[in-house]
């Protein structure tokens, strides 16, 4: 399958990567989270749903749920509202 988006979350600001990379470095170092999760956390904070998510990262959608369930076990939170709260400061 070919995807067109391998290049990651598409349409972002220059602001939005500047404030991206500021937290990418603090979730690291504090939950250990990964790569990908940083942009499924990225994309949930822009109010993207599991299917847009998957589309844009080129992804199943039940990928996108075993990414956030492993983000929420990392992070001690119980839904993408928290998950938001945490992350949107």
């Amino acid at each position: 399958m070919d995807c067109p988006c391998r290049g990651g979350i598409d349409g972002a600001s220059e602001r939005d990567r500047t404030s991206d990379l500021l937290i990418t470095n603090q979730l690291l170092v504090r939950y250990g989270i990964t790569g990908r999760e940083i942009e499924i956390i990225t994309l949930v904070c822009r109010g993207k749903t599991n299917r847009e998510i998957a589309d844009d990262l080129c992804i199943s959608p039940q990928t996108v749920k075993d990414h956030n369930y492993n983000i929420f076990r990392k992070t001690g939170i119980k839904n993408r509202t928290q998950l938001a709260r945490l992350f949107m400061r």
